[in-house]
């Protein structure tokens, strides 16, 4: 079964990316937050507006989890080719997965500069906070 998800905003998205891992392909086609997609391993269109988040966008590209579209004419080709090619969007889902997991941890990295900073008067932070 393919599974073809399109959002207009994050609210419409999140619910069956959340609940659907195997969703076959995600496309935004207004400016929102791509790293949710390629959270779980779908593979991702981009429209050419991502302003609010040029850079997740730029380098979930750059490591092939993503794919930038131009106008509504390359994304209905885009799409069209990421369904007929299982391998290309395993290998899309795989890179998806693999940026997700190169970039997690961000609280904890800050936490870790951090709290030193704030010296030995400060309450450490707990486990889950």
């Amino acid at each position: 079964t393919l599974t073809c998800i399109a959002g207009l905003r994050w609210g419409i998205v999140r619910a069956p990316l959340g609940t659907a891992r195997e969703a076959t392909l995600a496309v935004h086609v207004t400016p929102m937050r791509v790293i949710e997609s390629v959270a779980v391993g779908t593979p991702t269109l981009v429209g050419p507006h991502t302003f609010n988040f040029a850079e997740a966008a730029a380098n979930a590209i750059a490591a092939a989890a993503a794919l930038r579209v131009a106008d509504a004419d390359a994304l209905i080709a885009e799409v069209g080719s990421l369904l007929r090619d299982p391998a290309r969007r395993a290998r899309m889902r795989e890179a998806a997965i693999s940026f997700h997991a190169a970039h997690r941890g961000a609280a904890d990295q800050l936490w870790a500069w951090l709290a030193p900073k704030l010296g030995a008067n400060f309450v450490s932070r707990s486990a889950g906070d």
